[in-house]
């Protein structure tokens, strides 16, 4: 299981390194926003990814709230579930009814919804 985690961390580093290369380079990688010039519901992650790597955690919120969010919970999930996996040599399995899966759901959509009408109020 240890060497699936790392070989997941390990693809996950190189296609966010990929990704953002090119975002460095000035490639534009939104079809979505070349298409419509409207911002997408991702849009900025990766300037708010670079915010986080500078520790400018405002600024990242105030360009893409909540992937910049979810970075920090993944984060902090990554630290969490490799101290587990590494100390503790167990992996805490979590179990989530079919009902909870709706309400995640249901939030998680409402939560992208809220946040692409930010970046679209911002943009405006």
């Amino acid at each position: 299981e240890i060497s699936q985690w790392l070989a997941l961390l390990g693809a996950f580093s190189v296609i966010s390194l990929l990704l953002l290369g090119l975002h460095l380079a000035g490639v534009q990688l939104c079809l979505f926003n070349r298409l419509t010039g409207l911002p997408c519901v991702t849009c900025g992650a990766s300037r708010a990814a670079l915010c986080l790597l500078r520790c400018s955690f405002g600024e990242a919120f105030r360009i893409q709230p909540l992937l910049t969010l979810l970075m920090i919970g993944c984060g902090a999930y990554f630290v969490w579930t490799s101290f587990w996996m590494f100390c503790r040599r167990e992996v805490v399995e979590v179990e989530i009814t079919r009902s909870e899966r709706l309400i995640l759901l249901t939030v998680l959509c409402s939560a992208a919804l809220l946040n692409w009408i930010y970046l679209l109020l911002v943009a405006a």
